[in-house]
């Protein structure tokens, strides 16, 4: 039992530590959105069904065959192992994202992961076969627990810990580790022939053929995985541990309810996710809500609603002889709900319209059972009143959410959706004196303009004159033209300061973006200045180009709430110093109300022997300036000391310090998040 525990813990252990490691290698090169923890997770669902197919295809062979086949391959896998993706693979622009990144984790992790998979599916085999009579399943609750530790242990552990290149090594050497330990395990199944069945279950034998039930259960749990990772990511930084929370719980389901005494309590089970619906249903009106009260209320929903598919789905598992059948169901049915989420969801929806879909389909999946189940409560719809009591319920959440979600009381003129997340255009006060556009990411502001020909030059929102990028702008050299670069393009606003001769230089990664800031936005259009903007990642892209030579250089790839951390490196600034004119000003805006960004960036400045100062500008309705902060950089500080600057400016030494410094290959996220 001891070696296909230990084989079952570290397969595991290192499939899921696979997981965020090759996040944080990805990040970097498709802009850091969450949609690349959407995409790799979907491949590792793909990666879970192959290997699964695998096991319960070897599984029919004799247990010398399966032994020598799975042992060898690991051997070779561990011979040809590749995880750390060279600059080469880099993507290139108009490459989609999602195919680029199922493609670089298929070629540098695809043969080992799906070996992986197969760890836990193939040891519970061998095991029953070993053992006949004797229950696996808790082999399976074991390997849920180690991928659970694995996914929190990551982003508090190992991720503080090591670099990535230092955990790609750690990695490695347990991946040689788990060979041992498989070999080890083969011993025993060295003389079981191929006609020798695993044990049954002795209490009960179940109907055979593949159940649709089987598919259907984990693929809801799936796509809510995924849904509630893109709903609580959408509006905060993408970083691994809001990656691994959802997962962790998901799989920690499994746990509970695949253990050989299964904790699953129906009932309680599904009062709590009832109660954590309804409240998330009454927080859909909260515009902004409080960051850890949201993660608490999502992570309870995610995590009951997984326990009642899978204490169901545990509840209708077969005889132990047709283990392999059911899991491959399992993980076909996961990657189903993953690729509707990732791949289909984004293709037919405008908005994340998929969550409150999954809440409503999964409230009646649970419905549906406990009526099934002839020794449930609830069986043939009896009593009368309670499910008179339930349908009423279930209609009013389903009237309910669909009223939230499908209806805007703005008026929206324009609406999209991609790789990098929605957006959308709102005409607010048509026709007052105020008539204006206001685009929004998720809940995040990106760019307002007034419509009135007198006003719609004014730059707004962050950007305003008396905002530190207005004033970084205005202190700029007025006898010649001005170069500048500016990373995020939104509605294109910082185009308004544009003069006669000047040459203003954007970066933004998404297309959708720049297609709203050319074609409803007027900006770009009414500019003095020389436009140029550039597609795809802000760094990337500089990385490529000769120096620019910009006089100022602004950041604002961060006013959104899911800020891309490889653009905040100690690497990254180094390639803005390099685009930079002598005495030239880098302006980064660091609003945020999840992260505080101002100890950070007073870190790295200081770590780089920059100067710097921070500006702070409060909100006005009247110009539609949004409260914003600013912290402006240069090399020697003497384009800081220019009076318009000097007047307001605080002095940015004194956040340094608080936090430590980010490079690509170490970062420390919880270091900066503001739960508040």
């Amino acid at each position: 039992m001891t070696v296909y525990a230990l084989s079952t813990f570290m397969g595991a252990f290192l499939l899921f530590f696979c997981q965020p490691m090759m996040g944080r290698f990805l990040l970097p090169w498709f802009g850091g959105g969450a949609a690349v923890w959407t995409a790799a997770l979907l491949f590792f669902q793909m990666g879970l069904v192959a290997g699964y197919a695998y096991a319960h295809l070897l599984s029919r062979w004799s247990g010398r065959v399966q032994v020598l086949v799975h042992c060898g391959l690991l051997v070779l896998a561990w011979c040809t192992l590749d995880l750390v993706p060279s600059q080469d693979w880099r993507p290139a622009p108009g490459d989609d994202p999602l195919w680029a990144t199922l493609r670089l984790l298929a070629l540098h992790v695809g043969f080992p992961y799906v070996l992986l998979s197969a760890t836990a599916p193939l040891a519970q085999s061998w095991f029953g076969r070993v053992h006949p009579g004797r229950s696996p399943y808790g082999l399976y609750a074991l390997s849920n627990l180690a991928a659970v530790f694995a996914l929190f242990g990551y982003p508090f552990l190992f991720e503080p810990a090591w670099t990535r290149q230092m955990q790609a090594q750690l990695w490695s050497i347990g991946f040689a580790a788990l060979t041992v330990a498989f070999v080890l395990g083969g011993v025993g199944m060295w003389s079981v022939r191929a006609d020798n069945p695993a044990g049954s279950d002795t209490d009960r034998e179940r109907e055979t053929g593949l159940r649709p039930i089987w598919f259907v259960l984990p693929a809801l749990s799936s796509a809510l995985l995924l849904a509630v990772t893109n709903r609580l990511t959408e509006n905060v930084p993408p970083f691994p541990f809001l990656w691994v929370l959802p997962l962790a719980l998901h799989l920690g389901s499994f746990v509970v309810c695949f253990r050989a005494r299964s904790l699953y309590r129906r009932g309680p089970t599904a009062v709590v996710f009832a109660i954590g619906v309804g409240l998330l249903a009454w927080q859909l009106q909260v515009q902004t809500p409080e960051f850890l009260g949201q993660m608490v209320l999502l992570a309870t929903v995610l995590f009951s609603a997984c326990l009642l598919l899978h204490g169901e789905l545990y509840r209708l598992r077969p005889s132990t002889q047709r283990l392999t059948a059911y899991y491959l169901a399992i993980a076909v049915g996961g990657a189903l709900g993953g690729a509707f989420v990732a791949v289909l969801a984004p293709a037919l929806f405008d908005r994340l319209y998929e969550f409150p879909l999954l809440l409503i389909a999964t409230s009646f999946a649970v419905l549906w059972l406990f009526a099934k189940d002839a020794n449930s409560r609830l069986s043939g719809l009896r009593p009368r009143w309670a499910w008179l009591f339930l349908g009423t319920a279930w209609t009013g959440l389903v009237g309910y959410l669909g009223v939230q979600e499908f209806s805007d009381p703005a008026k929206v003129i324009h609406r999209s959706r991609n790789f990098f997340g929605t957006q959308d255009v709102v005409h607010l006060d048509a026709g007052q004196p105020r008539d204006r556009y206001y685009f929004r990411h998720g809940v995040v502001t990106h760019g307002t303009q007034f419509l009135a020909d007198g006003f719609r030059h004014l730059p707004t929102a962050y950007f305003t004159a008396i905002s530190g990028v207005g004033l970084a702008w205005n202190s700029l050299p007025s006898d010649g033209p001005v170069t500048v670069g500016v990373v995020g393009l939104g509605a294109g606003t910082l185009a308004a300061y544009g003069k006669p001769g000047d040459r203003i230089r954007f970066y933004e990664i998404d297309p959708k973006v720049v297609a709203v800031a050319r074609d409803v936005f007027f900006y770009l259009a009414d500019s003095e200045a020389s436009i140029d903007v550039i597609v795809g990642d802000g760094r990337a892209s500089l990385e490529r180009e000769e120096p620019q030579g910009f006089d100022l250089l602004v950041l604002d790839a961060f006013s959104g709430d899911a800020p891309p951390a490889h653009l905040l490196t100690i690497e990254a600034f180094e390639v803005y110093r390099r685009h930079l004119k002598g005495g030239g000003i880098i302006a980064v805006n660091v609003t945020n109300r999840y992260l505080d960004l101002l100890n950070l960036i007073a870190t790295q400045a200081q770590a780089l022997g920059m100067k710097g100062v921070w500006v702070s500008q409060g909100e006005d309705i009247t110009y539609s300036a949004l409260k914003s902060t600013w912290v402006l950089l240069s090399e020697e500080g003497e384009a800081l000391q220019e009076q318009t600057i000097r007047s307001v400016a605080n002095p940015l030494e004194d956040y340094a310090g608080r936090c430590s410094v980010w490079t690509d290959e170490f970062s420390a996220p919880m270091e900066v998040l503001n739960w508040h």
